[in-house]
């Protein structure tokens, strides 16, 4: 990229950079260009791990979702088993009262 800026060599009027500033030119960019590579792969890896770590994070709230909706059902059971004890109970105690009272 910025490597053919400085291939050839140019000419201010009679000014042209010497050998030594051009070889640091070029190894100035190509530092630059090795670390903005490293960078940028870098950058995809926390990507990568980010897009990861939001799929276990849909995973795991869709389980605590499938979980309680398991225990929703499982108290809906408990309260519908319940309200029958409880019924039945009741029925029990009525009769008995209704027996010891002599109407049955």
């Amino acid at each position: 990229m910025f490597k053919t800026l400085f291939a050839q060599p140019y000419c201010f009027g009679s000014i042209s950079p010497s050998l030594g500033i051009r070889e640091q030119l070029m190894k100035k960019i190509d530092d630059a260009e090795q670390e903005n590579q490293v960078l940028r792969q870098a950058g995809e890896q926390k990507d990568k791990e980010i897009q990861q770590l939001q799929a276990d994070l849909r995973a795991l709230r869709k389980n605590c979702d499938a979980e309680i909706m398991e225990m929703q059902r499982k108290m809906e059971d408990m309260q519908v088993d319940f309200t029958q004890m409880l019924r039945d109970t009741l029925d029990s105690m009525h009769k008995r009262l209704a027996k010891s009272q002599g109407i049955v």
